[in-house]
C-alpha cells in the first residue's frame, strides 16, 4: 500500500470515528448536545444532523461511497462552522474547521468515486 493510499485510509478512519461518535451523541440526546441544539434548531434538527453524521461516518468507510460521504460531511462542517460564527461563538470552532479540512481533502482525493465522475458527455 502506498503512502497516499495509507494516508487516505487513516483520514477516512479518523473521520468515521469522529462522525460516528458525534452523530451518536446527538441521536442519544446527550444533555450537553441538547443544550447546544436548543440554540440552533431544536431536537428534530439535532436528530437529523446526528443521522447525517452517522450515515456519513459509515459511508466514508465504503470505497464506492467514500468520496460522496466526504463531500457531504465537508458541507455539513461548513454549516457547523457557520453555526459557531453566528450563534454559538467561535471558541469551539476549531474541531469543525479541522473536520472540514480533512473531509475536503478526502473528497478531493476520492473525487473519482463520486457518482457523476464517470459520466460521458
Amino acid at each position: 500500500m502506498g503512502t497516499k493510499v495509507g494516508a487516505l485510509w487513516v483520514g477516512r478512519v479518523l473521520m468515521a470515528a469522529l462522525f460516528l461518535y458525534a452523530g451518536s451523541s446527538k441521536l442519544r440526546a446527550l444533555p450537553e448536545t441538547v443544550a447546544v441544539f436548543e440554540k440552533i434548531g431544536g431536537p428534530s434538527f439535532m436528530y437529523f444532523i446526528g443521522a447525517c453524521e452517522v450515515a456519513g461516518g459509515v459511508g466514508i468507510l465504503v470505497p464506492w461511497t467514500a468520496g460522496l460521504a466526504a463531500l457531504c460531511l465537508a458541507l455539513l462542517m461548513v454549516g457547523a462552522a457557520l453555526s459557531h460564527v453566528f450563534v454559538l461563538g467561535v471558541a469551539k470552532i476549531s474541531m469543525a474547521l479541522i473536520a472540514l479540512g480533512v473531509c475536503s481533502w478526502l473528497a478531493y482525493e476520492l473525487r473519482a468515486t463520486l457518482p457523476w465522475a464517470h459520466r460521458k458527455a
